[in-house]
C-alpha cells in the first residue's frame, strides 16, 4: 500500500511538475517580448531624443542653405556634381523631383552649342519653422547670378523645404519655389 501512495505522489509531483514547467516557460516567453517591446519604444524614444537635440535653428538652416547652393549652383569649379549631392541630401517628394528633373538637364542645350553656362547662388536669408521634434520648415531666399553667353543676370528666389530628420541628420523631404514679391 506504501508503494502505491508513493507512486501516486510521485505521479502528481512529476505531473505538478511539467505543468508548473510549461506555466513558468510561457511567462518567461512572456516577459522576453515585453522586454523586445520595450527596447523597441526605447530606441524610438532614443531617435526622438536624438531629433529633438539636433533640432535646432543654425543647423537645420545650414542643411537646408547647402542644398539650395549645391541644386542651383551649376560652375564645375565649385561643385563638380552639385545636383547628385543635392539628391543625396533628399527623401520621398523631394528625391522624386530632382530624379525626374535630372532626366533633362536644363543647361545641355547651351552646351551643344559650345557656350559656357554658369548658375551661381548666394544666400541672403532663411526661416526657420519648427513643426515638430522631427521635422521643421525652412524658406531660403537667395540670389542667383546666371552667366550665359558673356551675360550676367541676377534673380532673387524663395525656397520652402519641409525637413525631415532620418539616419542622424536632416533630409529635405520636399520643396516648392515661391513668388518673390
Amino acid at each position: 500500500m506504501n508503494k502505491k501512495y508513493l507512486s501516486i505522489i510521485l505521479i502528481v509531483l512529476l505531473i505538478f511538475s511539467l505543468v508548473s514547467s510549461f506555466a513558468l516557460y510561457d511567462l518567461w516567453q512572456q516577459e522576453k517580448d515585453k522586454a523586445i517591446q520595450l527596447k523597441q519604444e526605447l530606441n524610438g524614444a532614443n531617435k526622438q531624443i536624438e531629433a529633438l537635440n539636433s533640432n535646432h535653428e543654425q543647423e537645420i538652416n545650414k542643411a537646408a542653405s547647402n542644398f539650395v547652393e549645391r541644386l542651383f549652383t551649376y560652375d564645375p569649379r565649385v561643385y563638380e556634381n552639385g545636383r547628385q549631392a543635392a539628391l543625396k541630401m533628399t527623401i520621398g517628394g523631394a528625391k522624386e523631383k530632382i530624379t525626374k528633373e535630372q532626366s533633362r538637364d536644363p543647361y545641355e542645350e547651351f552646351r551643344e552649342q559650345g557656350e559656357t553656362t554658369i548658375s551661381l547662388v548666394n544666400i541672403t536669408d532663411s526661416v526657420y519653422n519648427k513643426t515638430g521634434n522631427e521635422t521643421a520648415e525652412v524658406i531660403v531666399q537667395f540670389e542667383q547670378e546666371l552667366v550665359l553667353k558673356g551675360i550676367r543676370t541676377k534673380t532673387i528666389n524663395e525656397m520652402k523645404l519641409w525637413m525631415h530628420y532620418t539616419g542622424g541628420e536632416w533630409k529635405i523631404k520636399n520643396y516648392e519655389m515661391m513668388q518673390v514679391a
